[in-house]
């Protein structure tokens, strides 16, 4: 079978996750490459090359940068390796705060940056985290693969590449896990 090209509207398609015969992955998906010398490489799809005779995609490794043209049988999803999803670990933190007054005064931000990007901030205002050293995070990879957290004053905050979100989360779970002793 001979190659074929990318159409206009199947990069389109691609692009909005609608759903194309035969391709399994989107812009942004992590993903793991499945290859003998790979030793559990992981990384976030970047582009779809072509559909058929199988789909290709342009894959952003996270150690350097590194990008690599790979045929869609060498790739499988990292989906299936977070079994708790940032979001409900964050909306149990969350809860855990929350005591009839904080929440309608302090709570969490997300919004979007224009690079593309996101921003997170979290009160820590009256929360077990306030007064808690935090290590400033950045990571400055390539791309969009972006990160810088901190805390300024009572308020935990994070900007990041738009693949790079639930990273950021996982960044603030992980030292209000440890902060905690264990208790989120």
């Amino acid at each position: 079978m001979t190659a074929v090209e990318l159409t206009p509207e199947d990069a389109y398609a691609w692009q909005k996750r609608e759903p194309i015969e035969g391709v399994a992955f989107f812009l942004g998906d992590p993903v793991v490459l499945l290859a003998p010398d790979a030793h559990d490489l992981r990384g976030r799809v970047r582009e779809l090359v072509r559909v058929e005779p199988e789909p290709i995609y342009v894959v952003i490794f996270e150690h350097g940068g590194d990008h690599r043209t790979v045929p869609q049988s060498a790739l499988r999803t990292a989906h299936a390796e977070q079994p708790t999803s940032v979001l409900a670990e964050l909306s149990q933190w969350f809860a855990s705060e929350t005591d009839g007054d904080w929440e309608h005064t302090h709570g969490i931000e997300i919004g979007t940056l224009d690079d593309p990007g996101w921003t997170v901030s979290i009160a820590l205002t009256d929360t077990r985290l306030s007064g808690r050293p935090f290590p400033e995070v950045g990571d400055l990879g390539p791309l969009t693969d972006w990160m810088h957290c901190r805390v300024d004053g009572e308020t935990w905050r994070a900007s990041c590449g738009p693949f790079m979100l639930e990273r950021a989360i996982r960044v603030f779970l992980n030292w209000a896990h440890a902060a905690s002793g264990g208790d989120t």
